[in-house]
């Protein structure tokens, strides 16, 4: 059983837990995505250390060695996005994962990126779709399809899933490529409702898990025109995994949430509204 943590640390450095993988069988895709997901905030592009830690704890989930991607060398320089992520394929199943990395608060293009919430259309995806994640998709993509017609042209299935930022590169990214899966965790909104409609008329299972009061699942901001797809997986506030959850279910659970909230948060922690966004708590819901 892994405990919730409300820690900076747990929100801001992700990639410092050990993996989970090896600890267990593997209880669900969703488990697997969700540290699939966690993984890909370590620093493999800057750090020999971390990119054999990243290596290490796939090879015990059965994966090949990591093909990374790090958008950091576009010309002019000033445009590059500083978005991450990597591919792995198992071949005892033919399963690939994409996973892409989310937000680094340490990191300026990160937040850029997401402040960069007005609209945007492309000739690759439909609808209106939020400028930042649409350059990091853009960016990132040339060498995903390289892998995807490369190494992974052996897949049977394709798993794409990532958490904040990184979920929605991955939703774009899974769209594009065709995948046979999509879980995305802490999810902000991506496009609007045309967007969204060709994402749920894509053939693709998609997973997206909310847990409790995360606040980057609220933004963009619906009067905007961002809009959610209609289902999703809720964690509710004990840490439990309500798969088809009703809007006064959950709107009551983070009501009373956020009253709680207000009136008591541990010294030394972060609020839920903070840390609910944070990987190791989605991780705890699946990892039992």
């Amino acid at each position: 059983m892994i405990p919730y943590d409300s820690t900076s640390a747990a929100l801001f450095f992700p990639e410092n837990r050990a993996t989970v993988f090896g600890t267990a069988d593997i209880p669900s895709e969703e488990a697997l995505a969700i540290e699939a997901a966690r993984l890909a905030y370590l620093r493999f592009e800057t750090t020999v250390a971390d990119r054999a830690k990243l290596a290490s704890a796939l090879k015990v989930a059965g994966f090949g060695g990591p093909t990374t991607f790090n958008d950091r060398s576009a010309i002019p320089i000033g445009f590059f996005t500083d978005s991450q992520g990597y591919a792995a394929l198992r071949k005892s199943d033919g399963l690939a994962v994409l996973a892409f990395r989310g937000t680094q608060a340490t990191r300026a293009r990160d937040v850029l990126l997401d402040l960069d919430f007005h609209s945007a259309t492309s000739n690759d995806w439909p609808g209106n779709i939020h400028h930042g994640f649409l350059r990091a998709a853009e960016a990132l993509w040339h060498d995903v399809k390289a892998w995807l017609d490369g190494e992974g042209a052996q897949r049977k299935r394709l798993l794409v899933c990532g958490h904040s930022l990184g979920a929605a590169i991955a939703t774009l990214i899974a769209m594009k490529a065709g995948a046979s899966r999509l879980i995305t965790i802490g999810t902000p909104r991506v496009g609007d409702q045309t967007f969204v409609s060709a994402l749920e008329g894509s053939g693709i299972k998609h997973t997206r898990i909310v847990d409790s009061t995360d606040v980057v699942t609220q933004i963009p901001p619906t009067f905007l025109g961002y809009r959610h797809p209609k289902d999703g997986v809720f964690i509710d506030s004990h840490g439990t995994v309500v798969l088809q959850p009703n809007p006064s279910q959950t709107d009551q659970d983070v009501g009373l949430q956020l009253l709680f909230q207000l009136a008591i948060t541990l010294p030394g922690a972060l609020p839920p509204l903070l840390t609910d966004h944070a990987p190791v708590n989605y991780l705890r819901a699946f990892w039992k």
